[in-house]
């Protein structure tokens, strides 16, 4: 009797647990994650369409970086140091402050998070950048900029040739910072849009916008190796264009990319994110060892390898 007392309890135990996982299986089924992320997605919202005038507007957002990026990079030589004859340390300070707001990115991260426009994260920020990056281009377009100091040496247009470069590097420094402010609210959104990604092509959008940037940066430079080496550049092509004109070639698909930004480029409202959880987010988001590494490479990197010039 014993034996057959404890076979019962046995086998009431079984049946109990039985019903028991049957029970968390139905309750699973009903707490399920939603049907769009079972593909592997991060973020709900489906998977991109890449052939849509969101995705292609935002591919054009990196074809525009390219263009202005490459494009300051490279009138270094040609425009400030051989047309406008700019002294050596007019031109040190001149690298320095084009590349100056790439060290702000941080700080354009924190503004467009914590401060939304009209309950907007990005697409003010990217609007505002774009504007004010065609506002300097048009207005160094469309200045004359008087004659090579290569092609006439007089001392009055020397000195006055010096003076205007030194204003077009100054409204280049701002179209970098406001480009730049852009360029950190389109990488926030890509960011968005690659968590929607189904884990078999998770990436590609991040490929497709670095690919994009780079074509376009290559292209500038071409442009600017090619029509900017004739003699009153310091080259010995015998065909060029001013540079009114080169800065009108940067100025056309920046302003056209603020009518794209403004008919086609998607952005939801969200809540301003305060600075004492915002900055509590990003310390825990640092102490993951796949972000620090990551970090202490980059600054190994760019403290090695950048140059300082004397």
């Amino acid at each position: 009797m014993p034996v057959n007392h404890l076979l019962q309890e046995r086998v009431s135990y079984i049946a109990s647990i039985t019903k028991q996982a049957d029970k968390d299986v139905d309750g699973f089924k009903h707490a399920s994650t939603p049907l769009e992320l079972e593909d592997g997605a991060l973020r709900e919202g489906g998977p991109l369409v890449y052939t849509s005038p969101e995705v292609l507007t935002l591919l054009f957002q990196y074809a525009v970086v390219g263009i202005c990026r490459s494009g300051l990079q490279g009138m270094g030589l040609p425009i400030l140091t051989y047309y406008f004859g700019l002294e050596s340390a007019t031109l040190s300070s001149s690298s320095g402050l084009l590349a100056l707001g790439w060290s702000f990115k941080v700080f354009y991260g924190l503004l467009s998070d914590c401060f939304p426009i009209m309950g907007y994260s990005r697409k003010p920020y990217i609007l505002i950048g774009w504007v004010m990056t065609a506002i300097c281009f048009v207005a160094i377009a469309l200045k004359p900029v008087g004659p090579s100091v290569i092609l006439d040496r007089s001392d009055e247009n020397i000195k006055a040739a010096q003076s205007y470069g030194s204003v077009l590097v100054l409204i280049c420094s701002v179209a970098g910072f406001c480009y730049i402010m852009a360029d950190v609210a389109c990488d926030a959104l890509v960011v968005e849009l690659s968590q929607r990604e189904p884990e078999r092509v998770r990436g590609r959008l991040q490929s497709s916008i670095y690919g994009t940037r780079f074509v376009f940066q290559g292209l500038v430079t071409a442009l600017s190796g090619f029509l900017m080496s004739s003699e009153r550049y310091g080259g010995k092509f015998g065909f060029d264009i001013s540079v009114n004109a080169y800065f009108g070639i940067l100025a056309a698909p920046v302003v056209v990319n603020v009518l794209l930004v403004y008919f086609f480029m998607k952005d939801h409202k969200r809540g301003a994110i305060h600075f004492a959880t915002y900055f509590h987010d990003v310390y825990e988001l640092i102490q993951k060892r796949a972000v620090w590494q990551v970090m202490i490479f980059y600054f190994m990197f760019n403290f090695l390898a950048t140059g300082i010039a004397s």
